[in-house]
């Protein structure tokens, strides 16, 4: 006995650990998100990047030669031949090094601001299916109340079909519209799954067992004025900065070529050998390479082009951004606005014109068609409230992902609940 109820207890516990949900919030999403796999990749190109950097300063190959002439003479044996060893040491020139590091330090940048970059649409994607979960599940709490709406329909018709004040066709309408909310919940439900799947995916994880979205949705957002978004778009935007560091590398690539167009200069050194006196010579001179500078003159023109192409790039993006920037600035107050009129206005009205016609109805004052018509006008308010809300938040998602994280409005910190 005592046996069969330790093993009980186990088996209770065991069970209300393996069904225990633990709450996902927007920050601990964000927060996982950060250890996405895609960022690895990019360390790794930082790095490859960092460690062809120390190339930059390279002296060059250096050169032996082994020389041997005069292989005649009037004794036997080669007695005229003369050997020679060299040694040549290629001479650094401090404009080419410091041009070649300054090319390695900018593709550094570059692959860290693709890092960036990534990191940044990692968390505006999060945020987005963050909140298109958030909003699903505001959806399918919705649906659960439509259940217990129709179940009180369906009460007050029993009520009346047992009084003989209205005809037994009215609890089979009731029960009708009750098992349509029931499809509707199983429908919000599936969508809600998906929701989660794709928040799983833009976190970087299999899926979100044991886990479920916390987190409250309000109107209440603010963002900042159009001006500083715009100012913080144009100062932040990856595609900017990227345009930008582009026209750094390909200034330095023009540094390289420009000085590989310099001469470059050879210390050598070395020994003779004259096998006739048996003396021994040392020698020593310079070398110079003298390049033509019309060899790489179309390469020049090349990238003097491509500066002028990035310039237009640039100036195009920072255009489109700011017209993106300024459209879904107008919409979200435009939401904002129905959404506000639609949470203080009319959803209570609806509301109380419903509770009014069911309990008209229960007391046999109004027919059942009446308070179909209040919580159908009921229900399709807050269906328009609560796509509002999502269509708010999808617009504050996106101008997020042109602004930078900075201007998240504080969604998760958010303590309103829906409208019933």
């Amino acid at each position: 006995m005592r046996f069969s109820t330790r093993l009980v207890i186990l088996l209770s516990i065991f069970s209300l650990s393996f069904n225990h949900l633990w709450a996902l919030t927007l920050s601990e999403a964000l927060e996982t998100a950060e250890k996405h796999p895609v960022l690895q990749s990019h360390d790794l190109n930082v790095q490859g990047r960092q460690y062809e950097a120390g190339d930059a300063s390279a002296r060059g190959a250096s050169s032996i030669s082994l020389n041997s002439e005069n292989f005649g003479g009037s004794q036997p044996g080669a007695s005229n031949i003369e050997s020679s060893i060299e040694f040549s040491l290629p001479l650094q020139d401090n404009r080419k090094v410091k041009a070649k590091q300054k090319l390695a330090a900018t593709r550094i940048e570059l692959s860290r601001l693709e890092k960036t970059n990534a990191h940044w649409v990692i968390k505006s994607r999060t945020q987005r299916a963050f909140h298109r979960a958030l909003t699903a599940r505001l959806l399918a709490e919705k649906a659960e109340e439509n259940i217990e709406n129709a179940q009180k329909l369906v009460d007050a018709a029993q009520i009346m079909v047992e009084a003989g004040a209205t005809a037994e066709q009215e609890v089979f309408q009731a029960r009708l519209l009750e098992q349509q909310a029931r499809l509707e919940l199983q429908s919000m439900r599936g969508r809600l799954e998906d929701a989660s799947a794709e928040l799983a995916i833009a976190m970087g994880l299999e899926s979100l067992d044991n886990q479920a979205i916390e987190g409250s949705a309000t109107v209440d957002l603010e963002l900042p004025k159009f001006e500083e978004l715009e100012t913080l778009v144009l100062n932040s935007h990856p595609e900017i900065l990227y345009r930008k560091l582009q026209a750094d590398e390909t200034k330095a690539k023009l540094d390289v070529i420009r000085t590989e167009n310099r001469p470059a200069w050879e210390l050598t050194a070395g020994a003779r050998n004259l096998r006739e006196t048996s003396q021994h010579d040392f020698l020593i001179g310079f070398t110079v390479e003298i390049p033509r500078a019309r060899d790489n003159q179309g390469e020049r023109k090349a990238l003097n082009n491509d500066l002028q192409r990035l310039k237009l790039e640039q100036d195009n993006a920072a255009r489109e951004l700011r017209l993106h920037l300024l459209n879904a600035w107008q919409r979200f107050n435009r939401l904002q606005d129905q959404s506000k009129k639609l949470r203080d206005e009319i959803l209570p009205a609806a509301h109380h014109l419903f509770e009014l016609s069911l309990t008209g109805y229960q007391l046999g004052k109004t027919d059942q068609i009446v308070v179909l018509q209040a919580q159908k006008e009921f229900l399709s308010q807050k269906d328009n409230y609560l796509q509002r809300l999502e269509e708010l938040y999808e617009a504050m998602d996106f101008i997020e992902s042109l602004a930078g994280p900075e201007i998240a409005a504080q969604a998760d910190n958010s303590t309103e609940t829906p409208t019933k």
